[in-house]
């Protein structure tokens, strides 16, 4: 199991600490960590959870690089230095790292030729990039992923998807 989320807060790092799961994050530390990738998502005892848009705990250090704090630690009190996907810069900060590490690594879950389900739930494809990513793999003809999506709303993408034969065979929503 690996998380992928768009949410900056960290409700799904909190959760899996408080029933007691080891998860990695790219960081290196504990309530303070250093951008350290190589080492972090290596660890296979450990969940892996990758934020695609960044964090409201990660920031920008002039001296000390990308770095994580936790709930009120004064070291990083200069809140314009957080690291949270620009807007209208998706794509190009998708190049830069921590992004381009995350983004690699979610290609790579997804292109997986192992069988391989991936759920959304609560993702509204409303990002483009995000959205050419997951269609891209799913419509490798060697391909295994099976998505599996619970959204509120039925938006355009991915039902568009399924007028596709192929790609509607690997491709399950669930709405209202």
């Amino acid at each position: 199991i690996a998380f992928f989320t768009t949410n900056y807060d960290t409700l799904l790092e909190d959760s899996l600490i408080l029933e007691k799961q080891k998860i990695c994050d790219g960081f290196t530390g504990t309530a303070m960590g250093f951008w350290n990738p190589e080492i972090s998502f290596k660890d296979p005892d450990s969940i892996p959870v990758y934020k695609l848009h960044g964090s409201v705990d990660w920031y920008n250090h002039d001296e000390d690089g990308l770095v994580r704090s936790r709930y009120g630690v004064n070291y990083l009190s200069d809140t314009e230095n957080v690291l949270i996907y620009p807007q209208a810069t998706k794509y190009v900060e998708t190049q830069k790292d921590p992004f381009s590490t995350l983004f690699v690594k979610f290609r790579g879950s997804l292109k997986s030729k192992a069988q391989n389900i991936f759920v959304t739930s609560g993702y509204s494809f409303g990002d483009d990039h995000i959205n050419a990513e997951i269609k891209s793999a799913i419509t490798c003809p060697d391909n295994q992923t099976t998505l599996i999506v619970f959204i509120d709303n039925a938006t355009p993408t991915p039902l568009d998807w399924l007028e596709d034969e192929e790609l509607s065979k690997k491709i399950f929503i669930a709405t209202k």
